[in-house]
Parts: structure tokens; C-alpha cells; sequence
């Protein structure tokens, strides 16, 4: 079905019927305003408008494509429209739009990675400043928990069984040691010896 080619007039009053952010593509321009698929491309590149995006605003259509049309309409040509396209900003693509969002958002991502680690790292510098005094009790309580288990009970039972028979051995080496050298000390000669010879002879 072939619709009628609006004026830019009529264009205009056809998109404030509609809310300022509704997106139309450009099949949706062809129809609301009866032009081509190549008036409509070459009017929205002229007036500074991306071609390559898949949607507009009719906002974005009411400051600059109707401006253009009125402009044509008027007989005006392509290149006045590109004189008054240059007095607005560039415009970019939604592919552009797209890319700069996720670079912002990389970006926003690394800062906030960043500042969180810092914070991250600050809070347990602060923390174990403050564990410090409790460590030798902490360390004390870990022992308790690890003897009480099965195998560092068993371990420990083993090990000091270990050093009190080393112990005791030594006590007993010590002793006898010392025995003996107190015996050689107080050592009493009980070897028998002979008796000096007496002048007087033995009686018969």
C-alpha cells in the first residue's frame, strides 16, 4: 500500500502525535511519511543524523529530519541542509553508542575493582594489626585443638614418651656414674697383709 508524501509540515504534526522517545526505524519513517527508502537514508545522512543506526527517536526526527524536509520542501537543496546540520553536535551510531557504554563500563568496573581491593586490603591490615596481641593465645588454642585430635594426641603421647625414657635413661646413667665415682673415692683396702715378725719364738 502506497502512502501519500507528507510535506515537512505534515510530518512534523504526524510525529508529535507520538511520545517524544518512541524509536522508529526507518521502514516506520517510509510509512509515516510516504518517502522512499532513499529520500528517507539520504535526508537522515544529510541532516547529521547516523544512517547506520537501526532506530531514531521521533525527538531526535522532530530536530533535525523535519527541519530538513521543510528545508527541501522549500526548495532549498541537500548541501543547505548540511549547513544546518553543522550547527548540531555529531551524532554517533548505536554501534558507536554500544562501544563507548562498554568502555565507560570497563573502565567504571576497573576503578571499582581497584578501589574495592585497596579497601579489601586496608581492612585486614587494620584487622591483623589488631589480631597481633591475640596471637600467642590464638596460637596456644590452635595446639589445644590439634593435640585433641586423634593423631596429634597420638603423636604427642609418642613424643613424650620418647623424652621421659631418654630422660630416665640419663637420670640412671647420671646415677650409676656417680656411684661408681663415689665408690672409687671411699674405696677401703681390705687386701689381707702380713704382720711384722715378732722376736719372741713360739713356745714349745
Amino acid at each position: 500500500m502506497n502512502t501519500k508524501k507528507k510535506t515537512g509540515i505534515e510530518i512534523e504534526v504526524a510525529l508529535k502525535a507520538l511520545p517524544s522517545e518512541t524509536l522508529l526505524t526507518k521502514k516506520e519513517i517510509e510509512e509515516l511519511t510516504g518517502l522512499s527508502d532513499n529520500t528517507v537514508v539520504t535526508t537522515l545522512s544529510k541532516s547529521g543524523v547516523p544512517t547506520s543506526s537501526r532506530s531514531y527517536r521521533v525527538l531526535l526526527l522532530l530536530e533535525r529530519f523535519v527541519p530538513a524536509r521543510k528545508i527541501l520542501d522549500e526548495g532549498g537543496t541537500y548541501e543547505k541542509v548540511e549547513e544546518f546540520a553543522k550547527t548540531f553536535s555529531p551524532l554517533k551510531s548505536d554501534e558507536e553508542e554500544e562501544g563507548n557504554e562498554g568502555g565507560d563500563l570497563s573502565l567504571a568496573l576497573d576503578q571499582f575493582t581497584e578501589d574495592a581491593a585497596e579497601a579489601l586490603y586496608e581492612a585486614i591490615e587494620d584487622r591483623a594489626e589488631r589480631l597481633i596481641v591475640y596471637m600467642p593465645s590464638m596460637y596456644m588454642q590452635a595446639m589445644s585443638g590439634a593435640i585433641l585430635k586423634g593423631a596429634g594426641r597420638q603423636k604427642l603421647k609418642t613424643e613424650l614418651l620418647r623424652v621421659l625414657k631418654s630422660k630416665s635413661n640419663s637420670e640412671i646413667s647420671g646415677q650409676r656414674l656417680k656411684f661408681l665415682r663415689s665408690a672409687e673415692v671411699n674405696e677401703v683396702d681390705v687386701t689381707p697383709r702380713s704382720l711384722p715378725a715378732s722376736d719372741e719364738e713360739p713356745s714349745d
